[in-house]
């Protein structure tokens, strides 16, 4: 019986870590997500940004050409 129960209680405690990895899993999952979408809209500036200072470059060259 003593063993029976020894091995419930450590049943017990693998199913707790399961869960809580589990959960670290959940939040990670979560946080990935979050840090993809910054990525994301930090991609889409700089490239807004270099299209921008590329037009400008153009601009000055087309500029310099007509004087």
């Amino acid at each position: 019986d003593e063993q029976i129960l020894d091995l419930r209680r450590k049943m017990d405690v693998l199913q707790m870590e399961v869960e809580s990895y589990r959960q670290k899993c959940v939040d990670l999952n979560k946080s990935l997500e979050t840090n993809q979408e910054s990525f994301k809209r930090t991609t889409r500036a700089l490239r807004l940004a270099m299209a921008n200072l590329e037009l400008q470059e153009e601009n000055k060259a087309t500029m310099k050409k007509a004087e």
